[in-house]
């Protein structure tokens, strides 16, 4: 993924990127606030990085014919998520990231947590890449970052990383 290796120096250049390791990615003081774009990556010890998701925060849009803005949406957000992924707080995959959902939100929480998703991934092979926009959206809007990010993943692989469903 060649735009995303530009992407990642160019944020790296601009004191832009967090780099969230394990159980760090848990503790939702250790996410940037704002928007951006986040990448979940699968760091196994003795094997490849494998990508596992790429997601978005914050969004533009118009509220009763009022001028465009930003939404709330912020990275330190996406750590409460149900679907299509989670950061496993409970149960016994507790310190687990999560996706393979089978159902919607209100069903996922009836069921015995064993049975919520497919995979579960430890949180020491997770690592989490923030591309903090706060500032920047005019320029550069989530949206399109994330699309850049999805349709390069796409081309590589012929496929979206396995925790996103839709792109």
């Amino acid at each position: 993924m060649m735009k995303y290796e530009e992407e990642k120096l160019r944020f790296q250049q601009n004191g832009r990127l967090v780099i969230l390791s394990g159980k760090q990615a848990w503790n939702r003081n250790q996410w940037p606030e704002g928007s951006g774009v986040y990448l979940i990556w699968r760091v196994p010890v003795a094997a490849e990085r494998q990508l596992l998701y790429i997601g978005k925060a914050g969004k533009y849009f118009r509220f009763e014919q009022e001028q465009v803005v930003m939404n709330g949406g912020s990275l330190a957000a996406r750590l409460v998520r149900w679907t299509p992924y989670c950061f496993q707080r409970e149960g016994p995959y507790a310190g687990h990231f999560e996706y393979g959902p089978n159902f919607g939100v209100n069903q996922l929480r009836q069921m015995p947590h064993n049975e919520r998703y497919l995979n579960h991934v430890p949180a020491e092979e997770i690592e989490v890449e923030c591309f903090c926009l706060a500032g920047w959206e005019q320029n550069l809007s989530p949206a399109l970052l994330e699309a850049v990010l999805l349709q390069a993943y796409l081309a590589e692989n012929g496929d979206l990383p396995p925790a996103n469903n839709e792109f």
